[in-house]
């Protein structure tokens, strides 16, 4: 039997021969967000804000989303600071162009009369990217603006009480459904059928510091994993997602053609909007939050308790062996 390997656009029919993936889609064109530069007045409202990250998409989506989160705790509204003005805008554009209701949760603002304050540090005292802290001691603070300096704030945590509004916000723009329609038409699977969503990460991981952390998607993982998973739940499809098709094409022809997972297998070349929407039956987005797992491995320039905070408990830990195997291991005892 003759397996093929489906893109966003086009269809190979052979694994010798890949095509390159095509240039991801050009972000649509939006009006510039909502900028102000001043807040007076006697009953002023108040305001917080949180470090403007660099990354992609998915590190801006946890930022903007958790600094909105953090400020409903407070009784605040989130400003994106304008110390970094091209930063600032850039965030807004990289999220309001997948999801525009996004663009009624923050303000672009200076920090004039702000008052700084250190948040989310581990137990090193250095600031983390997935590091918890309850922002309530915070909530009678007498600033009007109250700057927070975490560096990503990345947990779960903030936002697991506002979810459901959450999810209502992130309503996809129209461009980004007619991207993913149109790959999910042209692959002929059904958007909620039985698919497995694989999603990995190369990139920037396999450089500098995050070289040393070897956080980066490995191809021994992947393949146990996608074996383990395939096993588990019988998928009609194999979905994979990643920003290096060439190392996603060597997961396929490399290591899953023998392992007995010869069926539809995609690789999609979608903008990240496109990727977001066509996964979008999964993670967050999915009523059954048991059916995610994630590589249970911890980086050694970390402290092990961070992770609590990152990962929510409903996701399941996924634990490689010398022997060949993957297994779901028990989170509370591995943890820590």
């Amino acid at each position: 039997m003759e397996t093929t390997i489906k893109q966003s656009n086009k269809v190979e029919k052979s694994v010798d021969t890949p095509k390159k993936p095509e240039k991801r889609p050009d972000p649509v064109k939006r009006k510039s967000p909502k900028v102000e530069m001043t807040v007076t007045g006697e009953d002023e409202e108040k305001w917080v804000a949180l470090i403007t990250p660099r990354g992609r998409v998915g590190n801006q989506l946890f930022y903007l989303i958790n600094g909105f989160s953090i400020g409903k705790t407070l009784g605040r509204k989130h400003f994106v600071h304008s110390e970094n003005m091209a930063r600032a805008l850039r965030v807004s554009k990289q999220v309001t162009d997948i999801f525009p209701k996004m663009e009624e949760t923050f303000t672009i603002m200076d920090g004039e009369g702000e008052k700084k304050r250190k948040f989310a540090l581990d137990s090193r005292g250095i600031s983390s990217c997935c590091t918890y802290e309850d922002p309530m001691p915070l909530k009678n603070h007498t600033a009007t603006k109250l700057y927070l300096l975490s560096r990503w704030t990345q947990s779960y945590k903030y936002f697991l009480p506002y979810l459901e509004e959450i999810k209502k916000i992130l309503e996809f723009s129209p461009k980004v459904v007619k991207e993913g329609n149109g790959v999910i038409k042209d692959w002929g699977i059904k958007a909620k059928g039985n698919n497995l969503c694989v999603h990995t990460r190369r990139g920037d991981f396999t450089e500098g510091k995050y070289k040393k952390g070897a956080i980066a998607t490995n191809a021994t993982f992947a393949t146990r994993a996608l074996k383990f998973l395939n096993n588990k739940f019988k998928p009609d499809n194999i979905i994979m997602f990643g920003d290096s098709f060439k190392f996603m094409k060597s997961i396929y022809k490399n290591k899953v053609s023998h392992h007995g997972l010869e069926k539809n297998f995609f690789i999609s070349t979608s903008s990240e909007g496109g990727d977001l929407y066509l996964s979008s039956k999964s993670s967050w987005f999915s009523k059954n939050q048991s059916n995610v797992f994630y590589n249970n491995y911890y980086r050694p320039d970390r402290p092990r308790a961070t992770y609590k905070d990152f990962f929510p408990t409903s996701w399941q830990p996924l634990k490689t062996f010398e022997n060949d195997t993957v297994t779901i291991v028990d989170r509370l005892k591995d943890e820590i």
